[in-house]
């Protein structure tokens, strides 16, 4: 099985007179892997999203990236949206499909009617997501990054993105803090999904594995990383 990211002696602080935020952490992502970080904010989750986009180098450690994969990451996706175009004409381009397939996939997403032939600048901020999310799930990425997917969202667009992200073949790194979306995501994944618990309470040092997990007494989860 190929790598798409490996981290080894992974450390990060933003400043030499910063606290060090991730210490020691060394992890793999493969195919396929459905990965979620769950925490509250100011826990790191967005940090460690933003190192693996390589929008920040890491303090110490390596990180390697497979140079042949192509990754999704949702905020540069909605920076990368033409705001004069349509919410149709911005799928249609990012993910090579024609017209029709984007109106339907935008439909999928609920964006309908009117706003899927408006300018993207009059759109809601929730709306423009859900178009970026649309290029991100129906584009050949091998992996996607994304860093509280479901901001801006009300719940039938939030289980309309949840059972995209289902449906992608790729890996996904998703952060969330909200508990509810946790719960939802968790849901859509089953026991596929490797939970990492992102705790505030110190520096990430190395990775704990846990054989189950029961979350709220509902959701088994096949595997359980901590960061300690």
């Amino acid at each position: 099985t190929k790598t798409l990211l490996r981290a080894e002696g992974l450390s990060f602080r933003y400043g030499p007179d910063s606290p060090c935020i991730f210490q020691n952490a060394s992890f793999r992502v493969s195919p396929s892997d459905k990965i979620a970080l769950l925490g509250p904010n100011g826990s790191g989750k967005t940090t460690l999203i933003r190192l693996l986009s390589g929008e920040l180098a890491p303090t110490c450690g390596d990180l390697y990236v497979n140079p042949n994969i192509k990754i999704g990451y949702l905020s540069q996706m909605l920076e990368g949206l033409d705001s004069e175009q349509s919410a149709t004409e911005n799928v249609s381009k990012k993910t090579g499909r024609t017209v029709s397939e984007a109106r339907n996939i935008l439909g999928y997403l609920g964006i309908s009617g009117e706003k899927q032939v408006l300018p993207l600048l009059n759109l809601s901020m929730g709306q423009r997501s859900r178009v970026a999310l649309a290029c991100l799930t129906f584009a050949p990425y091998d992996l996607l990054l994304l860093d509280e997917p479901t901001n801006h969202l009300d719940l039938v667009a939030r289980e309309g993105v949840e059972e995209a992200l289902a449906m992608f073949p790729g890996a996904v790194i998703v952060a969330t803090h909200d508990r509810f979306r946790q719960i939802g995501f968790l849901h859509v994944y089953g026991t596929s999904m490797t939970v990492v618990c992102v705790s505030i309470r110190g520096p990430i040092k190395n990775f704990r594995s846990g054989r189950f997990l029961i979350l709220e007494g509902r959701i088994q989860v096949k595997k359980l990383l901590v960061w300690l």
